[in-house]
This record gives C-alpha cells, sequence and structure tokens, in this order.
C-alpha cells in the first residue's frame, strides 16, 4: 500500500509547478485518485482510491458469485450475482468518471488565487 502511495505522489513531486496541467491530470486519473494526488489535493486522492477499489472489489467478488452459482446451476443466485455485478460495476464506472472530472476541473482551479473570507468590524458609531 505504500508503494502504491508513494507511486501515486511521485507525479506532483516531479511535476509540481504554478500551474497543472488539465490533460496530464485526467490521464493520471485513470489509475484511482491519482489525478487528485497530481493536483496536490491528496484527501480527496486518497477518499477517491478507496472509493473506486471498494466498488471494483465489490464487482469482482459479485462476478466470482455468479461464476460459481452458475457452475453449481443455481439459477437464481445466478440471476441475483449478475444484477448485483452489473450494479457495483455502474457504481465503479461512475466512480472513475467522477475522479476524472474532479481531477481535471481541479487542475484548471490549481492556480487560482482568491482569497475568499468573511471580515466582521466591530466598533462604536456615534
Amino acid at each position: 500500500m505504500n508503494a502504491l502511495l508513494i507511486l501515486l505522489l511521485l507525479p506532483s513531486l516531479v511535476l509540481a509547478g504554478e500551474r497543472k496541467s488539465p490533460g496530464r491530470a485526467l490521464l493520471l486519473s485513470t489509475l484511482p485518485g491519482g489525478g487528485q494526488f497530481y493536483n496536490g489535493e491528496y484527501v480527496k486522492g486518497v477518499l477517491f482510491s478507496v472509493a473506486q477499489t471498494v466498488c471494483l472489489l465489490f464487482t469482482v467478488r459479485e462476478h466470482i458469485y455468479a461464476t460459481r452459482a452458475k457452475r453449481e446451476g443455481r439459477e437464481g443466485d445466478y440471476n441475483y450475482h449478475i444484477k448485483n455485478r452489473s450494479d457495483w460495476l455502474w457504481w465503479s464506472s461512475g466512480m472513475w468518471a467522477l475522479s476524472m472530472v474532479d481531477a481535471y476541473i481541479g487542475a484548471h482551479f490549481y492556480s487560482f488565487e482568491e482569497d475568499v473570507g468573511i471580515e466582521i468590524e466591530i466598533g462604536w458609531r456615534f
């Protein structure tokens, strides 16, 4: 896991600069959380990595269950697991697309420097 984290952090360390390339962020986001790590958004990167990995693991798990049910001749269980596999595949695809869009937009706004804050002045007026 640490080697994967270092591998994902490496592009952001090597390519660090004033601007981030949206195309590069989009390309790196094909790896779970890669585009977010490139943009320096490490918390998002970890969250997307975990979410995409979990969705993919559940997809594979349901495929294995469906294959086992088909081999054993349990048609009802087979249909149930095929439906679940399709659902998890949709969730996995959605997380991947969301990660890519987030990385692309994050690269555009990387060098956006605007301080948004609220100031309250307390004083006496006569």
